[in-house]
């Protein structure tokens, strides 16, 4: 048995575990995992497409129904919402509700992947009206959102971006939450990051956050 549990994203809630049972002797059992493990680094390194590619490969190739089902939740439902996400913390606000807007079509019939793909398009939604209004969120959201994507980042890269050019990769200027803040010092490591943002409206209010924690 494989087990695999993906991690929580800007919701706060965890996405369900995922199991797929490999017997012992099943043919092409351990390229079969191979690739299932591929397939979900992809995912972590924003790889969407490649990542498609590969889970419906997976998905001709296999012959046993449950195996087949894990597959499709997963890139039907886990790997849309992971792409969502990505592109709402980018500031790419369209493009993160087509893919929403998509992924709920495809999974009307599973009402809970439809009940939290839409918590996470009210959120973008909220996003794309607060931008229009020039409103900048507030320092908690900012606080768990700066959190929920240096997290991804350090599970994928196994570390925090180590220089300017890593963060600027990760939070491009201009974009996402630097719409409205900009960075004024940033230090990050493998263990650790410290990061000073200022807001662009209010040049006094500063925010210095550690581990996704608001420090001030």
């Amino acid at each position: 048995m494989y087990s695999y549990r993906h991690s929580r994203l800007k919701s706060g809630l965890l996405l369900i575990p995922v199991l797929l049972w490999l017997m012992p002797g099943q043919i092409h059992a351990a390229s079969t995992r191979s690739q299932l493990n591929q397939a979900r680094s992809l995912v972590g390194k924003h790889h969407f497409d490649q990542s498609r590619s590969l889970y419906q490969a997976l998905i001709r190739q296999s012959s046993d129904d449950k195996q087949k089902a894990v597959l499709e939740r997963e890139l039907y439902y886990v790997l849309p919402y992971y792409e969502a996400d990505y592109y709402f913390s980018a500031g790419a606000l369209e493009k993160a509700q087509d893919i929403v807007v998509s992924a709920i079509r495809r999974n009307r019939p599973h009402p809970g992947r439809v009940k939290k793909l839409k918590e996470l398009g009210v959120r973008i939604l909220a996003a794309r009206q607060g931008d229009s209004k020039g409103d900048a969120p507030d320092e908690r959201a900012v606080a768990q959102q700066i959190g929920d994507i240096f997290k991804d980042y350090q599970r994928s890269h196994h570390s925090y971006p180590v220089d300017y050019d890593a963060l600027n990769q990760l939070l491009p200027p201009e974009k996402g939450l630097l719409r409205w803040y900009e960075v004024v010092d940033y230090r990050g490591g493998r263990q650790f990051y410290r990061i000073r943002l200022r807001n662009r409206g209010d040049l006094q209010q500063v925010l210095e956050l550690s581990g996704g924690s608001l420090l001030r």
